[in-house]
């Protein structure tokens, strides 16, 4: 029972987000399939800066 001169209980510290160890793509969206990585972007004018970062993450490009 609580008691309303007593201390309210302390919350439960709320978890930090996953920072991730590597920089995420400049352009387009980095996902994992079947243990592939696939850096995928929508437009042509995307492909170069993708072409960077899918070498730099290890990811296969997808248009």
């Amino acid at each position: 029972m609580f008691h309303p001169s007593a201390t309210p209980p302390a919350a439960a510290p709320t978890p930090l987000p996953a920072v991730p160890a590597e920089a995420l793509p400049a352009v387009g969206a980095l996902h994992r399939h079947g243990g592939r990585r696939l850096l995928v972007v929508r437009t042509w004018q995307q492909v170069p800066q993708a072409r960077l970062d899918a070498d730099r993450l290890g990811a296969e490009l997808v248009v």
